[in-house]
């Protein structure tokens, strides 16, 4: 039944966040429970992750693998660097959604510059996004 449930949430909220426009979109969490889902190697949840950043991506008409590029950055050259706040784990998950988050308006805008594009826009939607996962996250 929790797997059916993670299924369904996995292809059906991001669904309902483009639809409804203050429905966070949760990334960073996603983001979270891959980076946790590899360590613990628990293969479900890494693909869970996985798909629903994917599908993030697809309903947001994001640049496809932007946040799973962002995720590989992050996962290799920061999180490494940030191992000694293990003793805290809400202070690394905080900075693990603030971090992650900026990363991934540095990769859009990227993309924008390098390919003339406008996929990313900067409004008060990404910091009620950051303001709501920060809020999540203690749920975890």
């Amino acid at each position: 039944m929790n797997k059916f449930l993670a299924v369904l949430t996995v292809f059906l909220y991001p669904i309902f966040s483009t639809i409804y426009y203050y429905l966070p979109p949760f990334t960073s969490i996603a983001a979270i429970l891959a980076i946790r889902g590899h360590e613990k190697k628990n293969r479900f949840m890494l693909y869970m992750a996985l798909a629903y950043m994917l599908n993030i991506e697809i309903n947001y008409s994001l640049p496809m693998f932007s946040t799973l590029v962002t995720l590989a950055l992050y996962y290799w050259v920061i999180l490494p660097r940030m191992r000694f706040y293990t003793v805290c784990r809400n202070c690394l998950r905080f900075l693990t959604v603030i971090i992650y988050n900026l990363m991934l308006i540095g990769v859009l805008f990227a993309y924008d510059y390098l390919f003339f594009t406008d996929s990313a826009h900067l409004d008060l939607k990404i910091i009620y996004n950051i303001v709501f996962e920060l809020m999540a996250v203690l749920f975890l």
